[in-house]
């Protein structure tokens, strides 16, 4: 429990602090406060979003109280399941690597298409486990079952994976093999079918894709250095070693249920079909906790690896969830530049918007009062680095900056004067004064030969 509180204190956090909107959660901002944004996010989960916006502004907490929501929920589930459903140390290394890993701590207190994966695989796990243990199972079961999974699709379409898991599970405890083709075959087509409906999940082809699918302990969003390499090798041996495990044991449906969504996973995000790390994060730790628990037994060698690896697959993931929960990391501060703006413009100014930062500017000019610009002329640049917006531009008393990375165009500095500048994480903005240097030029250029302007 107290790990539990750990997890949930990691998730909390970050939302409390009210960080500003990265550029990927600005777009999905825009997605569901303005009509006509092409949608790439699921069906269900944007209805969800609407009503936190409806209930709670358009602020930051509100846009992301649907995430920390799933997040916490999942995390809940994920306990009770350990509990109903796994051997006392099995349960407790999963509930662990369950709240420690990064990528469901981070999907929790960030806006993201996949914001409720986590939440709708841990349900549909910790259903099917219950009717899998009281042989609850029949047409109507299934029947239930499969609703359920193709409603949680429509929030979460990366949950076709986990529906997978348990409906074949449930269709071979009941002897019909036909079904659980049937299961196959639908899943996988209704997949296809969301897949090529929802652009967000119309992804490139790329084998590293494939890697957060086999991260049951969410390192592969550090970096791929040595320690990153080797603890994904690591989890993912003992990922192999903990199906090795239920298959020994017989209990070939929970191996079902956690190995089959794992599984099929992997070529979807390598192909680029689903990206499904959220969802099969519950069927990982499941699996990485079975593997470790398989390491524990009597002897000091089987005792000392057991810890070991306990330590090590665990241990680093733990200093890292604390170390940030002391220091979070620091987000794209796009708010405090767009107040600098608003704060010190004035009428008739003209502000040039790059690419980069459009979403993010977008969503608190026109979303947020504080950060409306009235009396200005906005100008949005469609290609970095907007050399032919600055040359139409022409002479400006003040012009305005506002970008997401990189520096401002060297020909600014030699056509006039940088009045002031705010460089944040992930965001910045350039005041220059254009109309002084065209006046300067004018000046001297009445100089005559040979004679100084001074």
């Amino acid at each position: 429990m107290l790990l539990a509180g750990v997890g949930a204190a990691l998730r909390v956090v970050p939302w409390l602090h009210a960080a500003s909107l990265r550029r990927s959660e600005a777009s999905l901002a825009l997605q569901v406060l303005e009509p006509g944004h092409e949608p790439t996010l699921a069906p269900g989960l944007q209805l969800l979003l609407k009503a936190a916006t409806w209930l709670g502004g358009a602020g930051e907490l509100a846009l992301r109280a649907v995430p920390l929501i799933a997040g916490l929920g999942a995390l809940a589930v994920l306990v009770i399941l350990a509990r109903r459903h796994l051997p006392a140390r099995v349960g407790t290394l999963a509930a662990v690597a369950f709240a420690l890993s990064s990528p469901l701590v981070e999907a929790a207190s960030e806006l993201r298409a996949e914001a409720c994966d986590a939440l709708w695989a841990t349900g549909l796990l910790l259903v099917g486990l219950r009717a899998y243990a009281r042989a609850w199972i029949g047409w109507k079961t299934i029947a239930l079952l499969g609703g359920l999974g193709i409603a949680t699709i429509f929030c979460s379409p990366a949950t076709v994976f986990p529906m997978l898991g348990v409906g074949v599970a449930l269709a071979r405890r009941a002897g019909e093999r036909r079904l659980a083709a049937g299961c196959l075959a639908a899943a996988w087509l209704l997949s296809a079918w969301l897949a090529h409906g929802i652009p967000a999940f119309a992804l490139a082809p790329s084998p590293r894709a494939a890697l957060p699918a086999l991260d049951a302990v969410g390192v592969t969003g550090w970096g791929l250095g040595p320690l990153t390499l080797t603890l994904l090798t690591a989890s993912v041996a003992l990922v192999i070693a903990g199906a090795v495990s239920l298959w020994r044991r017989g209990e070939t449906g929970m191996l079902t249920m956690v190995g089959l969504p794992a599984l099929l996973a992997l070529p979807a995000a390598a192909l680029g079909i689903l990206p499904a790390a959220l969802a099969v994060g519950p069927s990982l730790v499941v699996l990485l906790a079975h593997g470790i628990d398989r390491l524990w037994g009597e002897g000091r060698l089987r005792l000392g690896l057991g810890v070991a690896a306990s330590v090590v697959v665990l241990g680093v993931p733990l200093a890292r969830a604390l170390w940030g929960l002391i220091l979070p990391p620091a987000p794209e501060e796009m708010r405090p530049v767009l107040a600098l703006v608003s704060e010190r413009h004035k009428p008739g100014d003209t502000v040039l918007v790059f690419p980069d930062a459009r979403p993010a500017f977008d969503y608190y000019h026109d979303h947020r009062p504080a950060f409306r610009l009235a009396g200005t002329h906005v100008v949005w640049c469609e290609r970095s680095p907007c050399s032919g917006h600055l040359a139409a531009l022409g002479p400006l008393p003040r012009l305005w900056l506002v970008m997401a990375s990189g520096s401002p165009p060297g020909q600014l500095d030699r056509r006039g004067d940088r009045l002031t500048e705010l460089r944040a994480r992930g965001a910045a903005c350039y005041l220059y004064d254009l109309k002084s240097a065209r006046e300067e030029g004018k000046k001297n250029a009445g100089v005559g030969p040979g004679v100084s302007s001074h």
